[in-house]
């Protein structure tokens, strides 16, 4: 039996949109036909987050520059107290007196004390922060635990006093200097290295209110490594009032 194709019917005119042509619309044409908020929104949505990443990246990159490339003020002297064995408002007191003494503008010259070390005990990333420092050169002389002094100078980190005071400093300090032995890296004592290494400064007016005890009192030391000998000078003769 013949089947007549051509009187066929379907459910679909020929109007349908299976028969229309897509034609895709140019992005011009879109815009085109945007209304004002529509506009807006599309600004929003395509461009204002990558500005504003762009803004990001530009604003980074510059902070980076100028930090890299400002001048940075000269540190004359720098020493770190380690194991809050001086209170802030000393602390403070102590920064500014020096700043004057030495004529620092704290700007272009300056020195630094540093009193964000903890105690050494259970403070590992003050250990770290303290011997990084050190081996950088960047401490000139430190004020710390007697017992942690002994520790310290027995692996040669400070200067003999005998060479690095000026005659009238060590006068000054004779009656309070701390002698101690240096250790091979064996732990071996070595006999011919007895010499005054710290210095006690719990008896200078400054700190002679503070209620040490034991073992606990303050000792400053000269780093071996020190280059600013005359300021380091300057520094205990401001901690044992002289003028």
């Amino acid at each position: 039996m013949a089947i007549n194709v051509d009187n066929r019917k379907t459910k679909l005119d020929d109007n349908a949109s299976l028969y229309t042509a897509t034609v895709e619309k140019t992005e011009k044409e879109k815009w085109a036909e945007l209304s004002f908020k529509g506009k807006m929104t599309y600004l929003k949505d395509y461009y204002l987050t990558k500005f504003l990443v762009c803004v990001g990246i530009i604003a980074f990159i510059a902070w980076i520059v100028i930090t890299v490339t400002a001048p940075k003020a000269e540190v004359v002297l720098s020493v770190a107290s380690v194991g809050n064995l001086v209170g802030l408002d000393d602390s403070q007191k102590i920064t500014d007196d020096m700043l004057a003494r030495l004529e620092l503008d704290d700007k272009t010259v300056t020195w630094l004390f540093d009193t964000t070390y903890g105690d050494l005990d259970n403070d590992t990333t003050s250990v770290q922060k303290i011997a990084l420092y050190y081996m950088t050169g960047e401490l000139d002389g430190i004020i710390i635990k007697y017992n942690h002094f002994l520790h310290y100078a027995g692996t040669g980190w400070y200067g003999n006093l005998e060479e690095k005071l000026e005659s009238d400093v060590f006068e000054l300090v004779k009656d309070d200097l701390i002698y101690s032995y240096k250790y091979d890296d064996d732990g071996n004592r070595i006999e011919d290295s007895y010499a005054p290494y710290g210095i006690n400064i719990s008896k200078i007016k400054l700190l002679e209110d503070y209620p040490y005890q034991g073992d606990v009192y303050p000792v400053f030391g000269i780093c071996v490594t020190s280059k600013n000998n005359e300021e380091v000078n300057e520094f205990i003769r401001y901690l044992y009032g002289v003028k």
